[in-house]
């Protein structure tokens, strides 16, 4: 289904360890129980001193950052 591919992603993209993250709506085609996996994720990015660049629609998603740019 197109959730579990977006799950996958959202590993990928953690497994890199990367310290940029750019995520264009991660939570789009996530089930109920799959949207706070994205602020958990974002969470975890964080601690380990990561920044992460939302590009979103979805308020929840807007609501988890730092700084909101419109």
């Amino acid at each position: 289904s197109s959730g579990m591919r977006q799950r996958l992603r959202l590993a990928f993209a953690m497994l890199a360890n990367a310290p940029l993250l750019l995520l264009d709506e991660p939570s789009l085609a996530l089930d109920e129980k799959g949207v706070p996996l994205v602020a958990e994720m974002l969470y975890a990015h964080k601690t380990r001193g990561g920044i992460a660049l939302l590009a979103t629609n979805d308020a929840r998603e807007a609501a988890l950052g730092d700084r909101t740019i419109v």
